[in-house]
């Protein structure tokens, strides 16, 4: 039976709606996607470039010779991104069945070929966003540990790259902030000083919603921000677009700081259970989004084109919040059985691996 012209979808409805529900987090929006970034191969390559300060010498007179300047400091990785592949069923048996929002004086009403559409247009939505949050928990993941580590659907590990992320950059402090004898402001700006000598001024810190309750209770930053005294700090409870709430600032020795707190969750496929992207006792460390190179890499998804009634509900391919989707629909006559497929290959890489630094496991 033909859907009536008046449900039909059109591309540009789906991708609408797939944006609205599938917003891409915060962490992974640091991420910048270009077309240059999409590549239409297996693997992909990436020098990840070592920051350098060498100043220029001089050379003795005018007739002196050039100096030579050796290449830049660089680790050439080459990865192929992982694959993300989702199906669904829509079997004709199980929608005899009463579904959300019928009652049974109206179901009659509704054909079967417009209850096969209701239902891709719902699966689509749904593979969308569960596409993106993996996006968020790669970005979560690298900008925390400095490796991306993906499981399978039984919570094997699959998929594991490690950037070799200098061990000084991801500090947990020697003494846990609210027991005695802790310095909130010494161990953040110290992290920042590591990060001023690989040729990176930080800007922005990102907390934990742990390591920021244990921020707020620290007498010596209640201290900065008493405004009567010092003036160092104002504060501020904005939720953001993709999450985040801003804090507002402080001045910790020589260094300025927007505050964020992220408190975004997930759960794992199979499990119930509630994880946060940023752990709740760390602290994450950047520097302007400038002078950010991460990158959201994505190859290739080679398949057939679909072959189904419905396949002009579903673009084959579309780009939604920055994630190149492929998506296939397809018949089986014999169980009265439509299948939806959707496929994506993005990965977060950075190219820039000295410009961000993580405290760890700051406060019990």
């Amino acid at each position: 039976m033909p859907i009536p012209s008046d449900f039909k979808k059109t591309m540009l409805e789906v991708y609408k709606q797939d944006a609205k529900q599938a917003k891409i987090g915060f962490l992974s929006n640091l991420f910048e996607s270009r077309e240059e970034y999409n590549v239409d191969s297996e693997k992909v390559s990436l020098d990840i470039v070592k920051s350098s300060k060498k100043l220029a010498p001089v050379v003795t007179g005018l007739g002196g010779s050039a100096v030579e300047v050796a290449k830049s400091i660089f680790e050439g990785i080459e990865v192929a991104a992982p694959v993300y592949k989702l199906k669904s069923t829509v079997d004709l048996f199980e929608l005899l069945q009463r579904q959300p929002g019928e009652t049974e004086w109206t179901r009659e009403k509704i054909n079967w070929a417009v209850k096969v559409a209701n239902k891709i247009r719902n699966y689509k939505s749904d593979h969308t966003s569960m596409i993106t949050r993996s996006l968020e928990k790669q970005a979560a993941e690298l900008l925390q540990n400095g490796t991306i580590t993906l499981t399978d659907e039984n919570g094997k590990e699959a998929y594991k790259l490690n950037f070799q992320k200098d061990a000084k950059q991801m500090v947990t402090p020697t003494i846990k902030w609210g027991a005695s004898g802790a310095s909130i402001e010494k161990d953040i700006t110290s992290l920042a000083e590591e990060l001023v000598e690989q040729g990176f001024t930080v800007t922005t810190l990102i907390f934990g919603t742990d390591a920021w309750e244990a921020f707020m209770k620290d007498d010596n930053i209640k201290e900065l921000v008493f405004r009567d005294k010092f003036d160092m700090g104002t504060f501020t409870n904005e939720r953001r677009n993709n999450g985040e709430v801003y804090k507002g600032k402080i001045s910790l020795g020589d260094f300025n700081f927007y505050l964020y707190t992220y408190n975004a969750s997930y759960e794992e496929f199979g499990s119930k259970n509630k994880v946060r992207y940023l752990d709740r006792k760390n602290v994450l460390m950047l520097p302007d989004e400038a002078d950010m190179d991460f990158r959201l890499v994505q190859t290739v998804y080679p398949q057939l084109g679909s072959k189904s009634r419905f396949n002009n509900l579903v673009p084959e391919e579309a780009v939604i919040n920055k994630i190149r989707f492929y998506n296939k629909i397809w018949d089986n006559e014999e169980t009265d059985a439509t299948y939806l497929q959707t496929a994506a290959r993005p990965l977060c890489l950075p190219a820039s691996l000295d410009c961000w630094g993580v405290l760890k496991n700051v406060c019990n």
